[in-house]
């Protein structure tokens, strides 16, 4: 099943509370996997002899997730989830990193949250499409080669808008703070977790698991979808019986594979994944970087195969000197952890009994485009200060050039057809039921406290 079916299926089992009736409509467009070395970029060099390994074989797509919504008139793209998949075949694994979250403003509007309370259960839109897709990658439908170990990234860091320039000008858009923001991807991320039967693992730097009840609550209801979740505060690393990409436990099938010494060592090169634009690969380059500063000390090979080699094990060599713990705990006087605002890491995984040998290299699916074609189509039609988000009119004129740019792109790439979507009927809550339930809620509202006159303190008048 295609990503955009998978979602059409969740979205028409799941039909989030709408005040009006329209249309949803439903991209995902992804680039052709390419050989990429930075997921782990000193995972194959030996700190101290020097011999020449190749680097772990990983494949990177790009994934665009959109969803635009109309009423009566024109499209408006009203969310976007940006993503990263990498498909490690000798290893049997893959890695989903959740790069960008953001919506625009221009979704179907959704009654107030008193009238929530006495409406059934039910997700909201974005809730709803981004547990969808993240569900489809733990399930293993995306993989075109046979993979066995799955795990899910995602960094939570509140910003104003992510992929939609000037949409948090938007009315009708919630900027969530950094704490509201934590407690809404551990809500999402427990359906993904729940429905993959996954291992879940959050963490907040610079917060002991004490210290941050006051942004993730220590307990939940009994039934809640958090606490069937079992959460694990800290992160996966140091557990032993855990599986990593680099790193599978005994029972597991696929640690039959032949893995260097320098593959095996459990330390930060091979068990921290290096992501774009994410502020842990930052301070894992950062750490790196200070093998080469005046006065640093490191017992290297007598003879290496290059200066470069030479460099690199060097390099090695000063992230093998700061433990995991050490790590993250560090994270947490970093800038973008200790600035005023909390960051969440969230790390899901999941792993299948499957075959010891090696898999393929993954294959490019229907209607994927080069990777720089796509990235470049992004930037220039969505995230580009140009793009007005918050203007109606500009937003419909943003989401045309984007869709027609693409379908150019797909068309010129693809042999002529025009990228697929899902247009999904989203109907509106009934006014019979609106009505019932405001006259419910107006029954059952706590009274109002009575007004109280207050008369003023009468003075003795002064004698003369």
């Amino acid at each position: 099943m295609s990503l955009v079916s998978w979602c059409q299926a969740a979205m028409e089992a799941h039909v989030p509370h709408v005040c009006e009736n329209g249309t949803l409509r439903i991209h995902a467009f992804s680039s052709c996997p390419r050989p990429v070395c930075s997921l782990y970029p000193l995972a194959h060099v030996h700190p101290t002899e020097a011999r020449t390994e190749d680097a772990v074989p990983t494949w990177q797509e790009h994934v665009i997730v959109t969803a635009a919504y109309r009423r009566h008139d024109t499209w408006r793209l009203a969310y976007a989830l940006e993503l990263y998949v990498y498909t490690l075949p000798r290893e049997r694994a893959g890695i989903v990193y959740v790069s960008k979250l953001d919506s625009s403003g221009h979704g179907p509007p959704t009654p107030s949250t008193a009238l929530r309370a006495h409406l059934p259960p039910a997700r909201s839109l974005t809730s709803t499409l981004t547990a969808a897709v993240l569900h489809y990658f733990m399930v293993h439908d995306h993989w075109t080669t046979p993979i066995d170990h799955i795990s899910l990234h995602v960094l939570a860091r509140a910003q104003d808008a992510y992929l939609f320039p000037s949409s948090n000008k938007h009315p009708n858009k919630r900027v969530l703070s950094d704490a509201a923001l934590i407690r809404w991807w551990q809500r999402c991320l427990s359906h993904v977790a729940l429905s993959a039967d996954a291992r879940a693992f959050y963490v907040i730097p610079g917060y002991t698991h004490l210290d941050s009840h006051a942004i993730v609550p220590l307990h939940h209801a009994k039934d809640s979808v958090v606490t069937r979740a079992q959460w694990q505060y800290g992160h996966p690393y140091k557990k032993a019986d855990v599986p990593l990409p680099l790193h599978p436990c005994a029972w597991e099938r696929r640690h039959a594979a032949t893995r260097s010494e320098a593959l095996a060592a459990r330390v930060v090169p091979t068990m921290i994944p290096v992501f774009p634009d994410d502020p842990k690969g930052r301070f894992v380059k950062e750490q790196a970087a200070t093998a080469h500063e005046p006065g640093a000390s490191m017992k290297l090979a007598s003879r290496a195969a290059s200066p470069a080699h030479r460099d690199a094990m060097a390099e090695r060599q000063a992230l093998e000197r700061l433990s995991v713990d050490g790590f993250w705990e560090r994270m947490g006087f970093r800038q973008e952890c200790c600035s005023g605002n909390a960051v969440g890491i969230f790390v899901v995984s999941t792993t299948r009994q499957g075959d010891a040998a090696p898999s393929p290299p993954p294959k490019a699916r229907p209607f994927s485009l080069p990777h720089p074609m796509l990235e470049e189509l992004v930037l220039k039609h969505m995230m580009q200060d140009a793009c007005v988000w918050h203007d109606p009119s500009e937003a419909a004129t943003c989401t045309q050039h984007l869709y027609d740019a693409i379908n150019r792109a797909v068309q010129r790439k693809c042999g002529g057809e025009t990228a697929p979507y899902a247009d999904i009927t989203l109907p509106a809550i009934h006014p019979d039921v609106l009505e019932r339930v405001q006259t419910h809620s107006s029954a059952h509202a706590p009274p109002s406290p009575a007004s109280v006159r207050v008369l003023p303190v009468k003075k003795k008048a002064r004698r003369t």
